[in-house]
């Protein structure tokens, strides 16, 4: 039986490898896709590197789309196993903290500083996207994780999901975030629903809710300020 090859960047041209036109000219002169073919390393017995780079390109479009992605998201591409997922997952994370002054945990300080902080992340996308930011017994921020995108219903936001990462990271508390694409944060009557249920699911994990903070494009609405939120 003839042996399937396995295609790896050293099988590319000289001129076409991305490590070395990355030495060769800096990362600044490579596309999304060789960024990602340096990351993966290496295809499979079915695909080589550049399909399988193509592949994450196409399904996420703008590298910022990227951004909380977790490994079990990325192994749902043919080819894309947990350990380049997570070699993946980890460059975006290692990216974003190059980025990202310490003094930025402090974002968590009051609702304000929250819809600051996120308005770069979700407030002009056209989606709604529902963010959870983990915090310690010191009310700091050392985490956060985006759950869903895309309308949020009680089903699509399940405490599941949402209380998935705080239990495991022990967290004292969370803060809800999520944008309204219209620009204007007031909540519906399915937020004020998410909010009640995840609120008595926290109680009941002994991880409190500390705050909900929906994001429009230049205001914001916080279910703590307006009392609904002890």
């Amino acid at each position: 039986m003839e042996k399937i090859k396995k295609y790896s960047l050293k099988d590319l041209p000289e001129d076409q490898r991305p490590r070395e036109r990355l030495q060769a000219y800096g990362p600044g002169s490579l596309s999304d896709a060789e960024l990602l073919q340096i990351l993966i390393g290496s295809g499979n017995k079915y695909r080589d590197v550049r399909e399988l780079a193509e592949d994450i390109v196409i399904r996420y479009g703008e590298m910022h789309m990227l951004d909380g992605v977790r490994v079990e998201e990325l192994t749902q591409i043919e080819g894309i196993g947990q350990s380049k997922a997570t070699t993946i997952a980890a460059a975006i994370e290692l990216g974003k903290r190059v980025y990202t002054p310490s003094n930025q945990k402090e974002y968590v300080k009051n609702p304000q500083s929250v819809a600051d902080y996120f308005t770069k992340y979700c407030g002009n996308k056209k989606q709604e996207e529902f963010w959870i930011i983990l915090v310690d017994t010191k009310l700091r921020a050392y985490a956060k994780e985006c759950i869903s995108v895309g309308t949020l219903s009680q089903s699509l936001v399940h405490p599941r999901e949402v209380f998935k990462h705080p239990i495991r990271q022990s967290a004292h508390g969370i803060i809800l975030v999520h944008n309204h694409p219209s620009g204007d944060p007031t909540p519906s009557r399915e937020d004020f629903n998410i909010t009640k249920r995840l609120e008595e699911c926290g109680n009941m994990v002994g991880i409190q809710v500390l705050d909900h903070v929906v994001v429009g494009v230049e205001e914001y609405y916080s279910f703590k300020e307006h009392g609904y939120i002890e």
